[in-house]
């Protein structure tokens, strides 16, 4: 029958006589719906033929035998998808992803240009893979997951966008206060601001986040557990949530974290009170190998993170760190050194979280912070 005819010079069909009976049989004793345990048992030999030969020419047989498929929104139905998953932002630069040439599996697909983010299919644009931690005593995890301790006081470029020109499209720094910097036009700007935990302590923690961008100015900043986070744009405290204005979004889950995103350069901020941290996500489909900073460059390669400003590659964390206090901080600014404590980790045994954790990490993070 038509339009199967190319099929048949391609499989032999006689077995698939009885299995569309079987098929159809199966179906209708489970209540299926007669056209749609039709379509089933013609997906099924479509998508044999389609393994055999993809260039099958077929492609108007759904029309022909009125067995349309409806998919969600920036999806595409495909009678043989070669490939075992499809592409997704958490896996956008592995080129070996999953790859099955023999595969031929029909189904709703990310249309071309798209690809999967949880349930939704988005461009590239919108997948932010790169993303950039600091929390505590203050320990970074970088945007290609490199992880290190740096004790610096003051403020300090977290991340901005590589511009020689010195325009950037945002800038983050960390001070005692952690603040973020964008502005249009120019690169991407992330500043984070570190003081003393307390007055006795020779640990510092990240307190606020700042954004600036295209003449804005966002603070982000913790005003002890009582008050909570409290957010100002432009130096108005922000009393209701959630924030919506042309260029900013803000939300407040609750009083510990704020989480701020500027779609326009794609960027998300979230500072967390409970262990001073923060959190910067961008995607590397626009930022690929475009930032600087204490977060790395988000090239997807660990191994050149430590990228001192003005002089490139270095071993050392501390003059890798130092590299990025912000210009105009004053000369009193440095950082803290103090003993490590002799401290080690209880045995799994006694201890069941190292179990699910990275022990090594965690070992580093818990005897720094001791």
């Amino acid at each position: 029958m038509e339009p199967f005819t190319a099929c048949h010079k391609i499989i032999d069909p006689s077995p698939f006589i009885k299995q569309c009976f079987d098929t159809m049989c199966g179906c209708l004793a489970n209540q299926g719906d007669e056209e749609e345990c039709r379509c089933m048992a013609l997906t099924r030999f479509v998508s044999k033929c389609l393994e055999k030969d993809p260039n099958a020419p077929i492609s108007d047989w759904r029309i022909t035998t009125k067995c349309y498929k409806e998919c969600g929104p920036g999806e595409i139905y495909q009678d043989c998808y070669r490939s075992k998953c499809e592409k997704r932002c958490e896996t956008l630069h592995d080129e070996s992803q999953c790859p099955d040439e023999g595969s031929c599996i029909p189904g709703c697909f990310c249309a071309p240009g798209l690809v999967r983010k949880g349930e939704k299919c988005v461009p590239p644009e919108r997948c932010h893979n790169c993303a950039c931690e600091g929390y505590g005593d203050p320990h970074y995890t970088t945007f290609d997951r490199r992880n290190y301790t740096f004790n610096g006081e003051c403020s300090f470029v977290a991340a901005r966008d590589k511009n020689p020109r010195g325009q950037h499209k945002f800038q983050a720094r960390r001070l005692h206060i952690s603040i973020f910097c964008f502005s249009v036009n120019t690169a991407l700007y992330v500043i984070t601001n570190n003081k003393r935990c307390t007055t006795e302590t020779v640990t510092v923690c990240t307190d606020a986040v700042t954004i600036l961008y295209d003449s804005h100015a966002v603070l982000i900043a913790a005003k002890g557990t009582e008050e909570g986070v409290q957010v100002t744009v432009d130096k108005v405290k922000v009393e209701v949530f959630p924030y919506r204005s042309s260029w900013l979004s803000l939300e407040r889950p609750d009083t510990t974290q704020v989480m701020a995103a500027i779609t326009d350069i794609q960027l998300e901020v979230t500072y967390f009170l409970d262990n001073f941290g923060f959190a910067i996500r961008l995607p590397s489909a626009l930022y690929f190998n475009e930032t600087e900073g204490l977060c790395g460059n988000c090239n997807h390669d660990d191994k050149d993170d430590l990228a001192a400003r003005n002089i490139g590659l270095v071993d050392d964390v501390d003059d890798f760190g130092s590299s990025w206090l912000l210009e105009g901080e004053p000369s009193t600014c440095g950082i803290l050194k103090k003993e490590e404590q002799l401290c080690t980790l209880l045995p799994p045994d006694m201890d069941p979280c190292l179990t699910i954790m990275d022990e090594d990490l965690f070992g580093k993070v818990r005897i720094h912070d001791h």
